[in-house]
């Protein structure tokens, strides 16, 4: 079973139609309800376990946490992406409210994954020689007109793509031929821009007879759609209070990475988190982010473990939270992969930071996963 992914609102796809099952869970403090999006100068938070930690950029707060006096400033966006300032001097409590349908959700199964209930390891993305889909999938969009990405296949030279709204063609063009490498993108160019209410399904074509269709089918399947016009005014609505905030360009591209989760513009997420890595800010909870985002929403354990383990490489001494976490994806990881050892090795230490930290529902989960192996 997986343990719910902090923060991450992605729909659950079926029958080609993105929906949400809402579920009903008893309130834990071992889910955030709300992230440092900003801090000048030196920050401090006090954990609910009398821990005391250095603010970071996208590090996670929770229930009973404390801001401390320093001489530095610290900007919170809560779950409900309302903002909390904590000015220098000042000691504070975490005044977040955590709302019954996204901070308070069971640790093995939230709408926050598509495999809520638990689809089975067959449905990563293991394939190394096969054009999966890297964006969009999954996924709502703004953009009409999208950027369609894709892996490289070895030797490959020119790539086909189609796209198909509601299982039937709308639109073909080549790339590559002539360039090498040959380009694993391309902006759709189509005559129509994208519309609300349709599936849409990316396929490609590699010159070298691979096909995306060759991956392994996911459960839900690897849909997209355009956001529905009344959500988009919801959405605008949101993105402008938070322009509003005047906050610096690297906590403005935080702030709305999270408001695009809360929508499930997974792609637009990406693109925002993998921005303010692009501008030279690195963190462990960013990057584990965005390996969350490309593991438990999206399926695609390459680009997850890559991101994971460049957040393993970020990890201060005291940051327990993040390398417990990340020690339990990578776990999940190396189990789709079918990789015993590794997968005991990383639930072990997931097991000790748990222990470490006192969460008990995630301390269970564990267990049971453990269990499995046995």
């Amino acid at each position: 079973m997986n343990v719910k992914r902090d923060l991450l609102l992605a729909p659950l796809l079926s029958a080609g139609v993105l929906s949400f099952t809402p579920i009903a869970f008893a309130a834990s403090n071992e889910f955030p309800n709300g992230w440092i999006v900003q801090v000048e100068g030196q920050g401090e938070l006090e954990r609910q376990d009398g821990r005391r930690v250095t603010a970071r950029l996208g590090m996670p707060v929770f229930a009973g946490d404390r801001f401390l006096g320093t001489d530095g400033s610290v900007l919170i966006q809560c779950l409900n992406l309302s903002f909390q300032a904590i000015a220098p001097g000042e000691t504070q409590p975490n005044t977040c409210i955590s709302n019954n349908d996204t901070a308070t959700k069971d640790p093995e199964c939230s709408t926050t994954s598509y495999d809520c209930p638990h689809r089975g390891d067959k449905d990563f993305q293991l394939y190394v020689d096969v054009p999966y889909i890297i964006s969009p999938r999954r996924t709502y969009l703004m953009n009409p007109s999208p950027r369609l990405r894709w892996h490289s296949v070895p030797d490959s030279q020119s790539y086909t793509v189609i796209l198909k709204a509601d299982g039937m063609e709308i639109w073909r063009t080549t790339v590559g031929a002539g360039l090498k490498p040959a380009p694993t993108e391309i902006m759709y160019s189509g005559e129509s821009s994208l519309q609300p209410g349709i599936s849409y399904t990316l396929q490609i074509e590699s010159d070298r007879g691979a096909s995306s269709l060759d991956a392994q089918p996911m459960a839900g399947g690897i849909h997209f759609q355009i956001l529905e016009p009344e959500k988009q005014a919801e959405f605008s609505l949101k993105e402008a209070e938070i322009r509003q905030q005047s906050l610096d360009p690297i906590a403005e591209h935080l702030a709305l990475a999270r408001l695009y989760l809360n929508f499930n513009l997974m792609a637009e997420a990406i693109e925002h988190l993998e921005a303010v890595i692009s501008d030279g800010i690195e963190g462990a909870s960013i990057y584990r982010a965005l390996g969350d985002v490309y593991l438990f929403n999206l399926g695609l354990v390459p680009l997850a473990q890559e991101y994971y383990q460049q957040g393993l490489n970020q990890i201060a001494s005291d940051n327990l939270e993040d390398r417990a976490e990340i020690a339990h994806s990578l776990a999940q990881i190396y189990q789709a992969m079918g990789d015993r050892a590794q997968t005991l090795h990383w639930l072990t230490e997931a097991q000790q930071g748990y222990q470490m930290l006192g969460y008990a529902q995630k301390l269970e989960v564990i267990r049971k996963e453990l269990r499995l192996l046995d």
